[in-house]
């Protein structure tokens, strides 16, 4: 539920928030049975998910501010130690603000959350922090649209999904806590010809850590092209073709293969 008052607003309840909003999201739906591909997520596109949080915003037509404290979604137990508790000092907390002018719009932010465990015998760090900052442009002229999502960070596995939790989480080197670099990006464009939209993007990652033993960092990247037609307001097809190249392994130097999908997804609103 909510509370509103001229341009202020509290909310508490599951939801998601401006921090990724899926006003950017790109047209990429074909594959998310099939090593979840969805919207690039985890390919150059980070969304938080929705979770339980109270948030407050502040928002006119052209600038506004929105702070939310929220559940954390990694609650496990520390995966590189033994009979460790996990606490939370703090909940998640992400600050985001928005922009518009004319055809313009972004909403950069930044979501933070500190992980603190107690350890079991033997003396190590007990705290690790998942950081996560992004920029997220719209520009919209006629019937054309350019969107794009830039972020860096740390520590992404579990806390953001779609991100590997193998590569993308922190490393417990000896009594030390490594953390995982992230960042990428995401840049798609569409252009729209009556009930018929173009649409082509491609995103790209690069997660590094000292640790790994071949190579200290993995390069992968993702493009798709798509031609929804929308043939009335309740039904639509969307016809896409996608490629993703998974990288080098970091440990071993093998590369990971690669997967392409060619598919159509049928949409029925009722």
């Amino acid at each position: 539920g909510y509370w509103r008052v001229g341009n202020c607003r509290i909310l508490a309840g599951q939801t998601d928030n401006w921090f990724g909003s899926l006003a950017y999201h790109i047209q990429q739906y074909v594959g998310l049975n099939e090593n979840s591909h969805l919207l690039m997520f985890g390919w150059g596109f980070v969304w938080p998910h929705r979770v339980p949080q109270v948030q407050f915003t502040y928002n006119t037509d052209k600038w506004g501010v929105q702070f939310a404290l929220e559940e954390p979604r990694n609650k496990g137990t520390w995966g590189g130690a033994a009979n460790v508790d996990t606490t939370f000092i703090l909940p998640r907390m992400s600050l985001t603000f928005m922009f518009k002018y004319g055809a313009f719009m972004t909403h950069p932010g930044i979501l933070f959350v500190k992980h603190d465990y107690e350890a079991g015998a033997g003396a190590s760090d007990e705290s690790w922090d998942t950081l996560a900052i992004v920029l997220p442009i719209k520009f919209t002229a006629g019937a054309f649209t350019l969107k794009f999502q830039g972020h860096w960070g740390k520590n992404f596995a579990t806390e953001i999904p779609f991100y590997s939790t193998t590569w993308t989480g922190p490393v417990l080197s000896g009594s030390n806590v490594e953390d995982t670099t992230v960042m990428g990006a995401v840049l798609a464009g569409e252009y729209q010809i009556g009930k018929l939209m173009v649409t082509a993007g491609a995103g790209y990652e690069n997660w590094s850590n000292d640790t790994w033993a071949t190579n200290d960092e993995i390069t992968r990247w993702g493009a798709f092209v798509a031609v929804p037609y929308q043939f009335t307001k309740n039904f639509g097809i969307h016809p896409e073709f996608s490629y993703y190249k998974y990288g080098d392994n970091p440990q071993t130097g093998s590369d990971m293969g690669n997967e392409w999908l060619l598919g159509v997804q049928f949409r029925f609103v009722f």
